[in-house]
């Protein structure tokens, strides 16, 4: 079984060697995922069933792995929190403000939806959110508030 295991991560490394460095975070998560997969798999069955099992877990690990590492790099964080922090402070609700990372390649919109008092007498807002990837499109809502020391703080944020 350790045998099988170390074939599948052998190929995974080998085969990834020929991607670009910009696909660096994505391809962790997706070697990782496939390795973690594959393991999973070689717990069940036996002989050429065995065999689907670690291919089958391989690819749902290996695709599970890449949308986990295909998160938000530190620079479009940077812009994500500049944008939310303007709309958040300054903008009436449904309007969208936008941001653009050409370091990247990454976009998105952030919209504040909603204002209400918290019990505990804050500034809330409701947002919808949304960041444009090289390939996919993901949305999220989430809430803010406005703290004590002047800022926005970003207390739920669900991109499903």
């Amino acid at each position: 079984m350790k045998s099988k295991l170390a074939f599948c991560v052998s190929v995974l490394v080998l085969t990834s060697a020929c991607e670009k460095p910009e696909m660096s975070m994505e391809l962790a998560g997706a070697v990782a995922g496939a390795a973690i997969g594959g393991y999973v798999g070689a717990q069940f069955g036996g002989g050429l069933g065995q065999w689907a099992s670690i291919a089958g877990g391989a690819l749902v690990g290996g695709g599970v792995g890449y949308e986990t590492g295909r998160i938000l790099k530190e620079s479009d964080m940077v812009l994500y929190r500049g944008t939310a922090e303007k709309a958040l402070a300054r903008s009436s609700n449904g309007t969208a403000l936008d941001w653009s990372n050409p370091e990247t390649g990454n976009s998105g919109v952030f919209r504040p939806t909603q204002t209400f008092q918290a019990l505990n007498g804050q500034t809330c807002r409701h947002f919808r959110s949304t960041v444009a990837f090289s390939d996919a499109v993901k949305s999220g809502e989430g809430t803010a508030c406005h703290g004590a020391d002047g800022n926005w703080q970003i207390i739920s944020n669900y991109f499903g």
